[in-house]
């Protein structure tokens, strides 16, 4: 395939694509932001969002606080009131920028085509869209680290000053947003340090490729800059957590101190065998998810091969770097290794499917009969659309239902409940119901508990949720439901294992 030069920015063309892709983005994320909120959503806005804004800069009770999105959530909901869509509103936003985002730096690196095309994949993306709907901050942390990647590109062969604290910024946002971005700029300071002392090298053989396919700057000026612009992110990213920074502590460190075998073997979210299932599960589990993401993998791998041999190298490392650092880090402490933790990574999953089905594309071209440049560009091209075809009918996964229906949940257990029975909600779900969506009900916190609410009631109504984590966290409550209760429904929702449960009991 020809390697097109990077553009200094979009045609008329580009810039009209590009316009089209975003409100074609902006009309995807619209359709259905109004629906149930899911356990996460209900936490963030019941335990932060409702709290004054002084008072969210300085608390950090759970991961749920993402400090950046919890500001902006705040003032949407006192300038247009509280709703499912108006807290969901930054993350919209947020995702549609980061498809702009993406298209620059995939023009930046490559070509217009190609950022053109991985914002077009990213649009379509049900995972995108799904966190573009999702009032917590991935979309942010995505946004502010593209921003920030193509800043430290830039910085790499013309530092100046005003990159430098574009960078800064940049990544401090992405930070602010969620603690796990700061893994990708890890992966940027080793990636600077690798230029330092890997520079282009002569051999017997013939000349090293550098990190990247232009030369480094000056080492003074360019280690000034480097120092401005990362020292310049991490005291920027202090500042703004140092707030919550007690909060913080103390919630990383009663983690890690209460961390054990035991405790890794009792939550499954710790494993990473979990979180590779919860991603293919979030896609639907059939052999056509399985052989998109086989296909994907492929794609993926082809492109990185390209890119790194392309001198796109300082990129692709940068990238490569930081989920094992994150994965170490997160196993080190017994977080949760939620794949939306990596979600910073979309970015660059997006570019190098692009790459490898552009090279796909070509290869194809070129082994029919008459190949010529512009078959070989259209047939790339149509390797791109096929897999954005592919992307998109993973879409009526995200709005055949909410991320999790307990509105639904409620108005089943209303429609066939007679007055004097008991409503009930155990585990996860007492954030969604009893705290949010059905005030009037009760919260069982243990088996006493829902023992004495059936003593009282002839029939009781129990709704709950992600039974793994009811079953960790309360056994003994799990075991009376599986023993004593019958579930009557199951509702489905977009999220992975999201299923809301609805059981009944008499005496």
């Amino acid at each position: 395939m020809t390697e097109a030069a990077p553009t200094a920015g979009f045609g008329r063309r580009g810039m009209l694509l590009l316009a089209a892709l975003l409100v074609l983005g902006l009309g995807l994320r619209l359709v259905g932001l109004s629906s149930s909120f899911w356990i996460d959503e209900v936490d963030t806005l019941v335990a932060i969002v409702r709290q004054p804004l002084a008072t969210i800069v300085i608390s950090y009770g759970s991961e749920n606080q993402h400090p950046l999105y919890s500001v902006l959530a705040r003032l949407a909901v006192v300038a247009f009131g509280e709703s499912e869509a108006i807290v969901r509103l930054p993350a919209l936003l947020f995702g549609v920028a980061s498809l702009f985002a993406v298209a620059r730096l995939g023009r930046q690196l490559i070509d217009e085509t190609t950022g053109l095309l991985a914002a077009l994949l990213l649009a379509v993306s049900a995972h995108h869209v799904w966190f573009s709907q999702n009032a917590r901050g991935y979309t942010g942390m995505l946004l502010f680290t593209v921003l920030a990647t193509s800043e430290f590109l830039r910085l790499l062969s013309a530092p100046t000053r005003r990159g430098a604290w574009r960078y800064a910024l940049f990544a401090a946002l992405a930070a602010y947003t969620h603690l796990t971005a700061v893994f990708a700029f890890v992966g940027h300071a080793l990636v600077w340090a690798g230029l330092r002392f890997w520079p282009a090298q002569t051999t017997a053989t013939g000349p090293v490729r550098p990190l990247v396919d232009c030369a480094p700057a000056p080492l003074p000026r360019a280690t000034a800059t480097a120092l401005a612009a990362m020292g310049g992110a991490a005291a920027l990213a202090l500042l703004l957590y140092a707030p919550l920074a007690g909060d913080l502590v103390a919630a990383f460190t009663a983690r890690a101190s209460g961390a054990s075998v035991t405790v890794a073997k009792v939550e499954p979210w710790t494993s990473p065998l979990w979180a590779v299932r919860q991603m293919i599960e979030s896609l639907g589990v059939s052999p056509f998810a399985l052989i998109g993401i086989a296909a994907a993998g492929v794609l993926a791998l082809i492109g990185t091969v390209s890119l790194w041999r392309n001198g796109r190298r300082a990129f692709v490392l940068m990238h490569l770097l930081a989920p094992p650092l994150a994965l170490a880090v997160l196993l080190t402490l017994h977080r949760h290794l939620y794949p939306r933790f990596f979600f910073f990574e979309a970015g660059f999953v997006a570019i190098v499917v692009v790459r490898g089905a552009r090279i796909s594309g070509g290869w194809l071209s070129c082994n029919l009969p008459g190949c010529k440049v512009r078959r070989t560009e259209l047939w790339g091209i149509a390797v791109v659309l096929a897999v954005a075809a592919a992307s998109s009918l993973s879409l009526e996964r995200v709005y055949a239902h909410p991320k999790q229906d307990f509105v639904g949940a409620r108005d089943l257990v209303e429609a066939r409940a007679k007055p004097n029975d008991a409503r009930v909600a155990v585990g996860p779900a007492k954030r969604a119901l009893p705290d949010y969506y059905a005030p009037s009900w009760t919260k069982a916190d243990t088996a006493a508990d829902l023992a004495a609410i059936r003593a009282a009631a002839a029939t009781t109504w129990l709704v709950y949720t992600l039974p793994e984590q009811l079953a960790a966290a309360r056994p003994d409550v799990w075991e009376v439901v599986q023993r004593d209760f019958e579930v009557v429904a199951e509702l489905p929702g977009s999220m992975g294992g999201g299923t809301v449960f609805v059981a009944r009991a008499g005496h």
